[in-house]
């Protein structure tokens, strides 16, 4: 703290001021009523002496040696020729065309479709004949062929064997009601092949008129 810095403080005006120094006793007390006088001490003028100033020796320097001069062999650069392969065309084969014939259609002859049939067509099926009469057996037959023969069938025996067109057969009804016969035909070619017709049924009449029609009409015969 300076002086002006102390006299403008709060501080009190009467208190002391002591500085020391290194040890406990003090150096200077000052009071607010001590006046201290400074005194300006004079600095001493610093005269020159004529004592030689030393001047450094100066060592000369070496010349630099020179340096051998390096120079370059020069290589000779031969260059190497690489031989380029020759590029040897490869002919294409062009595929000869050969013609090929034209392949010839053989058609076969059509194969006869064999057939060999015969069916019974009069009397017609679970009909009803009169007693005591002749009826006609009368057949259908065709073939891929030639015909042979027909043979009739009643109730299982050969009533006819026809050589000839028509193809018909008579057949003697007795004098007995509600008889039932069943009928059939077989007909052959003349390379032996045969078929043989479905079977049909026919009814004598009966002496009740009734059971006739019911017969005739419902298929009722017995």
């Amino acid at each position: 703290m300076s002086w002006s810095q102390w006299q403008n403080s709060g501080e009190d005006k009467n208190s002391k001021i002591i500085l020391k120094g290194s040890g406990t006793t003090p150096i200077l007390t000052l009071t607010p009523t001590s006046v201290i006088t400074i005194i300006p001490t004079k600095i001493p003028t610093l005269i020159p002496t004529n004592t030689p100033i030393p001047i450094p020796t100066l060592t000369s320097i070496p010349t630099p040696t020179n340096k051998p001069t390096v120079t370059p062999t020069k290589i000779p650069l031969t260059p190497t020729h690489t031989p380029v392969p020759t590029l040897t065309k490869t002919p294409t084969v062009q595929p000869t065309l050969t013609s090929k014939p034209n392949p010839t259609l053989t058609i076969a002859p059509t194969q006869p479709v064999f057939y060999l049939t015969t069916n019974i067509i009069s009397p017609t099926n679970n009909s009803v004949v009169s007693k005591n009469s002749t009826i006609t057996i009368k057949t259908s037959n065709s073939t891929s062929s030639t015909i042979n023969k027909v043979e009739i069938y009643v109730n299982g025996n050969i009533q006819c064997t026809i050589y000839n067109a028509p193809y018909e057969c008579s057949l003697n009804v007795p004098n007995v009601s509600g008889v039932t016969y069943k009928i059939s035909s077989k007909v052959y070619d003349t390379s032996g092949n045969s078929a043989y017709s479905s079977l049909i049924t026919v009814h004598s009449s009966s002496s009740n008129p009734f059971l006739d029609f019911l017969c005739r009409v419902f298929k009722y015969c017995r």
